[in-house]
């Protein structure tokens, strides 16, 4: 009889080439690495789905921002009347609101402990967005843009007065800049006018006020359901 060959020994299978295999042919290890990376790419492309809606909403921000700025300038140009401006506004985001809180169920009443704190936020935000109006109608667009960027400034100012926190030495080195920034960018501005500067400045008390009085909302009531949302 004729010897038998010995047969060669069988050579492991790559990462690549069990990645064609079916199942069935797999060893237990590299069925286990398959799940895993079929569980890794499932993780990948739901954080993906979840980043496209954030992404959209930030474009549609920026870009209902521009238009209600070039619109309210456009507004002050034709008839300065900020609080009429004002005043339709409000309209507007009041049936909005009223809206969608009808679509979602939502019915949050202004009558619990919280309502002195939503009070404040609604005088604050009411204040800032009525200040800037008046900006817009004694200065230009990008002036009033420019001293709005020192935002950070007075909202850390007030967490400190109103919360008493504080800031790491770092934080306060980054507002440097913006400081520096909106002077140079103000001084050199043909449109510059003291009072604007002053107005625009208030406003940014009041923007600064909603934003720490948020804080203070989310942080003393949170089982309020207005503190659930924003």
């Amino acid at each position: 009889t004729r010897a038998s060959r010995p047969t060669a020994p069988s050579r492991p299978i790559s990462s690549g080439a069990a990645a064609s295999l079916p199942m069935a042919e797999l060893s237990p290890k590299q069925k286990m690495r398959r799940q895993v990376n079929a569980i890794r790419m499932i993780h990948r492309m739901e954080k993906a789905a979840r980043r496209v809606p954030v992404l959209l909403l930030v474009a549609v921000w920026y870009g209902a921002s521009c238009f209600a700025i070039t619109t309210s300038k456009m507004a002050m140009q034709i008839f300065a009347a900020p609080f009429t401006l004002c005043l339709c506004q409000f309209l507007v985001a009041t049936l909005v609101s009223r809206v969608t809180m009808g679509l979602n169920g939502d019915t949050p009443s202004p009558r619990g402990q919280e309502s002195p704190v939503l009070w404040k936020i609604a005088a604050s935000y009411t204040m800032g967005f009525m200040l800037t109006n008046v900006a817009f109608s004694i200065s230009s667009a990008p002036f009033v843009e420019t001293i709005k960027s020192s935002e950070p400034i007075t909202t850390v100012l007030l967490a400190f007065v109103l919360l008493g926190e504080t800031e790491t030495a770092f934080s306060y080195v980054c507002l440097l800049p913006i400081v520096g920034g909106v002077a140079l960018a103000s001084m050199g501005d043909m449109s510059f006018s003291a009072l604007a500067f002053a107005v625009v400045q208030v406003s940014n008390l009041g923007f600064s006020g909603r934003a720490v009085f948020v804080k203070q909302l989310k942080s003393g009531h949170k089982a309020a359901a207005s503190a659930k949302g924003d």
